[in-house]
């Protein structure tokens, strides 16, 4: 339905069934094993996102109604294997810490900060050029550039 609908049916089902959106691809990410179903899954959140901004709000609201952060639901992703896996995962947890109100805070985020930090240090990362458009996204919000700034930013 959601991969294949135009936009606007895209958008109105998304409107009908957000906690039960939200709720079925996360329980997919979190109980299937093979990468490639979870690669797809995390695409399909990806472009989700990437065609209205509003949606993170679809995730943090889940969330809030499971009584966790959107962060404990998506951080681990970032110790995958797959380094697809990883790199989307990092995509979509900038979108949803830069596009909503509610920020990433405390141990999460400079978790996700030393994450970024580490990935652009190693070598033959093919998601480099990604990993600084996270980090360029989050250095835009001044909450996050402080942060930044304490955990040592990048340093030579």
């Amino acid at each position: 339905m959601l991969d294949t609908s135009p936009p606007p049916r895209r958008d109105q089902f998304l409107k009908e069934h957000r906690y039960e959106c939200a709720r079925t691809f996360l329980e997919m990410i979190a109980n299937v094993a093979k990468d490639q179903t979870v690669q797809y899954l995390l695409t399909m959140i990806d472009d989700i996102l990437q065609e209205d901004r509003s949606r993170v709000e679809i995730f943090h609201e889940y969330a809030r109604k499971e009584n966790t952060t959107v962060w404990r639901l998506f951080l681990p992703l970032l110790n995958r294997q797959d380094p697809f896996i990883v790199n989307q995962a990092g995509r979509i947890i900038a979108k949803l810490a830069c596009w909503s109100n509610e920020t990433m805070e405390g141990a999460d985020l400079h978790f996700f900060l030393a994450f970024l930090k580490e990935q652009l240090r190693m070598q033959n990362n093919e998601y480099k050029q990604a990993t600084a458009r996270c980090l360029q996204m989050l250095l835009r919000v001044e909450e996050y550039r402080q942060a930044y700034a304490t955990v040592d930013g990048i340093t030579t």
